[in-house]
């Protein structure tokens, strides 16, 4: 958490995406509370399986000067936040992170991982951020392709 803390006082990000924020060893349940990072200013915190038992846990923190609000998805995929962030009048941002766990490569997964992006992509955004930890190999972002052994990839 320091370096997370130092990183943001140098470079004062508006929007911060953490993926695996639990331990694989899953026995320290942390408070919400101890995610906080009060010491670099102001920043809301949303999160999707912190207290629970299910998955890695993301955090994502919002600078408190936006306008943030945290949207529910149609499509079910374990690990996700999605938030809309209002910029102007007209524009508004979609921010999803997004974990995909490497111990799960099935194609009715990996269908639901697509379907996710597909869904925010639909949304009729006048921007779109996703961001987090896919664990595909060397991901070609033009085809939407990986090379590899995994499902969808070439």
């Amino acid at each position: 958490m320091s370096e997370l803390i130092v990183r943001t006082r140098d470079n004062k990000p508006n929007i911060i995406g953490i993926t695996e924020v639990k331990p694989k060893a899953n026995r320290y349940k942390p408070s919400t509370a101890e995610y906080s990072i009060p010491e670099v200013g102001n920043y809301k915190m949303f999160e999707k399986n912190i207290k629970s038992d299910e998955g890695r846990g993301l955090l994502m923190y919002v600078d408190s000067n936006l306008e943030a609000t945290e949207i529910t998805m149609k499509t079910e995929f374990q690990e996700n936040i999605f938030i809309k962030v209002k910029l102007n009048q007209n524009d508004k941002l979609l921010v999803g992170l997004i974990y995909r766990t490497p111990s799960n490569s099935s194609k009715e997964y990996n269908d639901k991982l697509v379907n996710l992006m597909s869904e925010a992509t639909d949304m009729g955004y006048s921007h779109i951020l996703i961001m987090g930890d896919f664990n595909y190999p060397e991901i070609n972002w033009e085809t939407w392709n990986t090379k590899g052994d995994r499902p969808n990839s070439t």
